[in-house]
Parts: C-alpha cells; structure tokens; sequence
C-alpha cells in the first residue's frame, strides 16, 4: 500500500514525538540524578576536605610544637646543666597536645619521661628502637610513628619523634618522643554526623580502620566482599584521591577519598545510595507525566503542520533533481517565511557556491605552487604524484625525475624514516615534525622537519598522502652555536668559582702571617720602637683585618647561590625573635630599642638568606645610627602577590643620588675610618632577595633615617620555577 508524503511526514513526527517524550523523560531523570550525584559529591568532598584540614592541621601543630621543643632554651638547658626541675615543668606545659613527653640522651638512654603531669620512672633503653633510627638518619626532622599501642597512656597512640643535632654539626644533642592518643587526632571523624546515616573512615595502608564516626571501638581491618570493592580498597590504601559508588562496610554508599597529607593514611565519607535517591525517585512521576503531555500537544501540532509542509517539499525535490544533474543555474522560488522558505534560501547559496567552487581550482593551484615549504601528495606504495615548486628547487631534479619515484629515495633513512615507516604512518595516520635529512642533487642532503598526513576513500582505506618538509638548516646551525656558547659560559662559571677559591685561600694565609708578625715586632721591639712606629704596626695589623674580612664577605657574596637551598615555610616571626635578640643588648647600649610590629607572616623562603637580610639591615642601621635615641622598626604587609617587609631607622639617612649604588658590592658613603665594615652587607641581602625571585629598595631623607623594603613572592612556585621573574612589576 503506497502512503502518501503527507502523512508519512505525520507518522515520522509523531514518531519523532515520542522520541523527544522518552529522551526527555529519561534524560530529565538522568540528569536529575547526575545533578543530585554532583551535589552530593561536591558535598562529600567538601565534608572530606574539612575533615581532612582539621587531622592534618592537628598533625601539624604538634608537628610545629616538638620543633619549637627541640629548640627551646629549656632542652638546652637540660642538655648542658641537668636540671630536671626545668624539664619537667616544660613538660608538664605541653600536657594538652603530648600527654606522654620523653627526654632521650644521645646514647638512647630516656632520662626523663611525663606522662600526663606525672614523672616517670619507668625508663628503658630504646637504642634498637626502628623509629629513633629513622629520627638519627634525619637530623631536625620530625619523624612520626605508625599507630600503635602505647603503654604508659594505655591506648592506641602516635608517636612524634625528633632528634636535635648542632645546627652547623652533626653531633646529636638529645631526642624528644611525644606521645599522643589516637583518639585526640580522629575524635572529630568519631562524633561526625553525615546526612541520616552517611558515616566517615580513616584506615592506614594495611587495611586497618582507625577511626569510624558513630563507632568508639576500632576494627582491625575493613571488609569488602566482591572484585570491585577489592579494588577500591585498594586505591584507597594505595593514598589515592577519588569518588566512586562501592560497598564499604557491607553498605553499598557514594564514597569520597583522599590521603591525608604526610601520613600513610586514608580518610573516606560515604553516603548511602538508598539515602542518594529519595529526591531523584520523587521526580520520577513528575518526569512522566510531563513526557504525555510533550507526547499529546506535540502530536496536535505535527498535524496541523503537515497540511502546510507538503507541497513546498514537492517543488523542492524537483528542483534538486535538476542541480543533480549538472544544472548549477536552477534556483527555487518558494518564498514562504518558515524553515521550508530558510531551507529553500540555503539551496539556492548552496548551487551558488557550487558554481564558484568550480572555478576556484588554479586559485589553489596557486597557493600550493608559491608555497615556501615543500609539499608531496604520494599515493598508498608512497610513490610521488605530486610535487610543489619548494621542493623541485630544493631537490635541483627536474620534474620528470621526482614524479612516480618513491618518497623515501629522497629521504636519508634514520631511526624513523626505515623500512618501517610505511607501517608507522598507515597505522599513526599522521607522522609530525620529525627530523630527517632530504637529500638532494650532487650526493648533499639537508635537514628538514618531515610530517604527513592521509586521505581515505568512503571505504575508510587509505588513497593518498600529504607530506610537508620545511627546511631546518639555518635552526640547526642556530642550536649548535648555542650549544657551544653555553659550554664556554660553563667553563667560564668553574674557572670562576676555582679562582675565587684560590685567590681567598691564598690571601688569607699571608694576611695572618703580617697580622702575627707586626704584633711579634710590636711586643718584642717595644722598647725600639717609637710612638709613630707603634703606630704605623697598628695601622697594618687594622688593615690586615679589613683585607680578611673583605676576602671572607666576599666568599660570602660568591656562595650566596650554594647556601640558598633549603627552602620552606619559615614563621619570620621566630627569625625576627633570633635577631632581636642577638642585637637588642647592644642596640639598649645605645638608648635605643628594637620594635617587631604584629602579624608578621608565615612564609615560603630559605630560612638562613631570610635571617641574613635581617641581619645585614638591622646591622646597617645600628651602624649608622646618629642620635641620641636608636629606634628600629621591623613590619611587614601583602601587597600584589608578595610579602612586603621594612626595616626603619631614625640614623643619619641616605641621600637619593645614592639609593642604587649602596646595593653594589664594596660601595661605601663614608670613609671606613669614620664607620666600620666592607660595603658587602647590602649587596648580599640584595642578592638574596633577588634568589627568591624578589626585590629590595631604599626611601631616605638625609638626616631624617631610612626605611629598606624588600618583597619576597606569595607563590612559591614564582620563587622554585628558574624562569620566574627576578623582580616585581611594581616599584621599578
């Protein structure tokens, strides 16, 4: 039975309908549920993160606190007089985050242990002790055990272990244990609360569960059945991050997890699915019902526009007929205003494009034959068929030699261009930028990148393929020459640094001989030698001291670079103490003070080159100080993506003509008679900053003080990345 168009248009819309009813049902229910999963998963892994921040910041403060213990002026007091009473009240102090604190002697004998406020007097030997070993081999380093059962609390606990060593040696001083229950770290994920009944899970990289919120008691191990869950498990274990929909706990839940930082341990926060589809389920009815009245309005409409589309549609065919065959010129008229009108417009630009493209073929003709690069189209054996005038000029053959000759006789073989090849790119589908060398007329050849790409007929089997050379030979000779630059510039840097080594090695030997001697001569000459002799010995053994500690500064200012290494957070607050305290007897001395302004930052730097800044402006300013009363400001502010610190004084101040030559190496504004010193200090803390990627400057008014600033990056990747900039946008 022939149907008409009409209602064969009818028919496949109501079909079409009907599709758009089903998609929309299910897709709207999929993607309710997708919807509902990304929420849930945003929220899981916030709570994961929350949970996360709150261990690992715990880890870290107690981390911090046996560092600030190690170097604390109560251990050293300890470790040098034995005086119990101060350790044990320092002890008792830090009850709140180390419950259990043990004083361990550098033959690994514990000395003094408290344990919740109590002494201890069950002391042991712990020489064989697996986690003081792991301490000695890392010198100043917190070490922390895995979770074990700690006898003197009586629960499972964590260790954190740290052996001080002399800071410029490596002779132990004493090693801290501090004890701290388990619980105390994973106390939040206990009493944690998740939605009806979502729950939280730390384990360890054994499988075994440490803390499990809703639960007190801790299982020795976490139980999965089936493959999958298996092998969940064991990405979890394996201190992986993701989110996945398993079986944890016999309970089949969507499960965030991630490791938590440092320590071999994995936390995970699962929600249950049952409790995950409520909401999508009660859309489910809604969805449905939406999709029938998709499905009957629809079906109204398609009837009603099937009267309307037959007839263009017929006056559309025949005129498609008649482009089909050849006759480019035909054009449309159907002039109505819907989409069969827009469909008619687009046929008639359609013919017309038909028509220019037909006489488009020499102005690509064109482009292909004044191309720079060569270009080949080589059929499916890699024979050439084609060849553009680039590459005729540069193989010097004439056109009758190249054409039907294989590609590869052209081409020198090297480890990609071989026998080989063909497999390669027939399997590649493309082979881009390799280097080979082209050889060319009279036995030369020249190196070119090579790439190609293929053709496929409606089969999907390859018929031909486009290969592009560029000619490379300047680049190459470019690299070469570079490569030799940096080999001279490396030699260049040894035979400096063995120079320097040299020349400052050799000086200061003789330095201490004329030293030693002019003092030799002073002392058993003295009844020989008159005022103005004594005089002129004295003015050598000064100068013989200058000339040392101008050759000891400026070994200094060479080995900035080597000594910048260690880089890390540093809390610039405890430096600034260090440094107030070095100065703060000598600055009082002088009727003045040092002031340290709050909120000095935690940041990422060496933490020796930060304290050496310091230390060269605060010994600048104590130098040139000039009145009656000495004040030294220290602060600190964020400014643009860095950490902006000063250093202020009310000394004799700088003028500007000399801002940038007081940065210089051995630049001195007044006589060295009037000041002591090398001129080396500004010009280290220069350099320094400059290794963090920084930037250091002076304001001053002569006779009214100084403020130095310098800026080191937030970002430490700006400070660790080679290529960084050395100074801030800012202030240039």
């Amino acid at each position: 039975m022939r149907i008409s168009i009409r209602y064969k248009i009818l028919i496949s819309e109501l079909g079409l309908i009907f599709l758009i009813a089903v998609v929309f049902g299910v897709t709207s229910y999929f993607l309710a549920v997708r919807y509902q999963k990304k929420a849930q998963k945003e929220k899981l892994e916030l709570i994961l993160e929350y949970e996360k921040h709150i261990i690992e910041m715990s880890l870290s403060n107690r981390i911090k606190l046996i560092e600030d213990m190690a170097r604390s002026n109560e251990l050293k007091i300890y470790s040098e007089r034995y005086i119990e009473p101060i350790i044990f009240q320092y002890f008792v102090s830090f009850e709140k985050n180390f419950p259990s604190l043990t004083y361990v002697n550098k033959n690994g004998m514990e000395e003094v242990k408290v344990v919740e406020q109590i002494r201890s007097w069950n002391l042991k030997n712990i020489n064989d002790s697996i986690y003081l070993k792991n301490a000695l081999k890392n010198p100043n380093k917190v070490i922390i055990s895995p979770v074990k059962y700690n006898e003197d609390l009586k629960m499972l606990a964590i260790e954190f272990i740290i052996a001080n060593y002399e800071y410029f040696g490596d002779e132990l001083n004493f090693i801290i244990f501090g004890s701290v229950p388990l619980y105390d770290i994973t106390k939040n994920i206990s009493n944690l609360k998740i939605g009806e009944s979502g729950f939280a899970v730390l384990i360890d990289i054994k499988g075994n569960i440490l803390s499990l919120s809703k639960r007190n008691d801790i299982i020795k191990t976490i139980l999965v059945e089936n493959k999958k869950d298996k092998i969940f498990i064991k990405k979890v274990e394996a201190l992986q991050n993701g989110f996945e929909r398993v079986n944890v706990m016999g309970i089949d839940s969507l499960t965030a997890y991630s490791p938590i930082n440092g320590m071999e341990w994995a936390l995970m926060i699962a929600m249950p699915y049952d409790e995950f589809m409520v909401l999508p389920n009660t859309l489910k009815n809604t969805i449905i019902l939406i999709s029938i009245i998709i499905f009957i309005v629809g079906a109204q409409i398609s009837l009603f526009l099937s009267k309307s589309i037959t007839k263009p549609i017929k006056d559309l065919v025949s005129v498609t007929f008649e482009v089909a065959s050849g006759n480019f010129s035909k054009r449309t008229n159907i002039l109505s205003n819907d989409e069969i009108g827009t469909l008619s417009e687009s046929f008639n630009k359609m013919t017309e494009n038909l028509e220019k493209t037909t006489v488009s073929k020499d102005y690509f003709d064109s482009i292909i034959k004044n191309m720079s690069d060569i270009l080949i189209v080589a059929d499916k054996d890699f024979n050439i068929m084609t060849i553009n005038k680039a590459g005729i000029d540069l193989l010097g053959y004439s056109i009758n030699n190249i054409i039907d000759k294989p590609l590869f006789d052209f081409i020198d073989k090297n480890e990609f261009i071989d026998s080989a090849s063909s497999v390669k790119i027939v399997t590649n589908e493309e082979f881009k930028n390799f280097e080979v060398n082209i050889k060319i007329k009279g036995g030369k050849s020249t190196p070119s990148l090579f790439s190609t790409s293929v053709i496929k007929d409606k089969e999907g089997q390859i018929k031909y393929f486009i290969c592009t050379a560029k000619d490379i030979t300047e680049r190459k000779k470019a690299e070469m020459e570079l490569r030799e630059y940096t080999k001279k510039i490396e030699y260049i840097n040894r035979e400096l640094d063995t120079y320097t080594y040299i020349v400052s090695h050799d000086l200061k030997e003789p330095l201490r001989s004329i030293n030693a001697f002019s003092r030799f001569i002073e002392d058993d000459y003295a009844d020989k030698i008159d005022p103005s002799g004594k005089n002129y010995l004295e003015r050598i053994r000064i100068n013989t001291v200058r000339i040392q500690s101008i050759v000891e500064d400026f070994l200094e200012f060479s080995n900035i670079e080597k000594k910048i290494i260690n880089f890390e957070n540093v809390d610039v607050k405890k430096v600034l103490d260090d440094i107030k305290l070095k100065w703060d007897e000598k600055v009082k001395n002088m009727n003045g003070e040092i002031v340290i302004h709050n909120e000095i930052p935690v940041i990422f730097c060496d933490r020796t080159g930060l304290a050496d800044i310091f230390g060269h402006l605060v010994s600048n300013a104590v130098k040139f100080a000039d009145k009656d009363t000495l004040r030294i400001e220290i602060g600190s502010s964020e400014e643009n993506g860095f950490y902006k610190f000063y250093v202020k004084d009310n000394g004799m101040g700088i003028e500007e003509k000399y801002f940038k030559k007081i940065f210089g190496i051995f630049q001195r504004l007044i006589k060295r008679e009037e000041k002591k010193g090398t001129g080396v200090g500004l010009a280290i803390a220069k350099k320094i900053v400059e290794i963090h990627k920084g930037k250091i400057w002076v304001e001053s008014k002569h006779g009214e003080g100084s403020v130095f600033y310098f800026l080191i990056p937030k970002n430490k990747d700006v400070i660790l990345n080679k290529k960084g900039e050395i100074y801030a946008k800012q202030n240039n």
